[in-house]
């Protein structure tokens, strides 16, 4: 009978005790399950302008804002603004008489990723409107070679950009008024202070275009033209060094790897001044 008794507090023992060991197993497995942060939720630092679309000024001032969060920030004398984004996130960007514009943050580059605000003004005259896109887009006197040809030719390489090795390509936006003038011009992303100006003269400095067309009638376009600033000497162009990260075709190697790739492989070099804590970028495209 004293085993009998024994053995009944034993298993009531063991019975008071399992939910205890229950819920300490389902804690422990849920701290083992719980889902990672994948790559394309990680925070990374975009760069950006606002500009009127009408006039290709900056604007300065606006509010630039996470849709959702609290997190923003404003555009600067030059229109341009940094904001700490992640996939997913949808920027929105607003300004007292003008039509607000969002942009969702989906299929990235995060290296260099700039995002573009043209706002327009609130009942815009139709005759004023700049189209993105026309049934007849503007053309360069002689056509997209002739165009290729004039910018290259024009460069006139800044003096002191040359001696640092500063190199890159300059992304021009501009306006193809209805008599075909270019009005407007602005780099959209920047690779250094000296090499911008540069590409804005070129820009500015263009003849006459034909105009592009819509509804039969001429009408004012945007246009991009990339300036390609490119020095001769392979490697020694590019700037070396331990505050500088190095990437072929978006992917980041070695600096040591830049310098066994044959020279008539890469199609061009741009080189990205750093942003306040974090490192300067050399991102070298190989020819496809």
């Amino acid at each position: 009978m004293l085993q009998q008794g024994s053995i009944k507090k034993s298993w009531l023992k063991v019975l008071l005790i399992s939910p205890i060991v229950a819920v300490s197993l389902a804690v422990s497995a849920g701290t083992i399950n719980e889902p990672q942060k994948s790559a394309d939720e990680k925070p990374f630092t975009a760069s950006g302008r606002v500009g009127d679309k009408n006039t290709g000024e900056p604007i300065v001032g606006a509010a630039i804002k996470i849709v959702g969060s609290t997190k923003g920030t404003v555009s600067d004398k030059d229109g341009r603004f940094t904001l700490t984004v992640k996939r997913g996130d949808e920027v929105k960007v607003a300004y007292v008489g003008y039509e607000s514009q969002s942009l969702p943050i989906r299929n990235y580059n995060e290296i260099g990723l700039h995002l573009e605000f043209d706002l327009v003004k609130d009942n815009v005259d139709e005759a004023n409107k700049i189209y993105d896109a026309v049934e007849k887009m503007p053309e360069f006197p002689g056509g997209k070679e002739a165009l290729r040809s004039y910018v290259a030719s024009s460069i006139n390489y800044p003096v002191e950009a040359e001696k640092a090795g500063i190199q890159g390509r300059v992304h021009t936006a501009f306006i193809v008024e209805k008599d075909g003038r270019v009005t407007g011009a602005r780099a959209m992303t920047s690779v250094d202070p000296q090499l911008d100006a540069e590409a804005i003269r070129i820009i500015k400095n263009m003849p006459k275009w034909t105009p592009g067309m819509q509804d039969g009638k001429p009408v004012r376009v945007k246009y991009l033209v990339p300036v390609t600033f490119r020095l001769d000497g392979g490697d020694k162009a590019i700037p070396f060094s331990e505050d500088t990260e190095y990437y072929v075709d978006n992917k980041l190697v070695d600096a040591s790897i830049l310098k066994t790739i044959d020279p008539k492989t890469v199609d061009h070099i741009d080189v990205l001044k750093k942003e306040p804590g974090q490192k300067n970028k050399v991102l070298m495209f190989t020819k496809k």
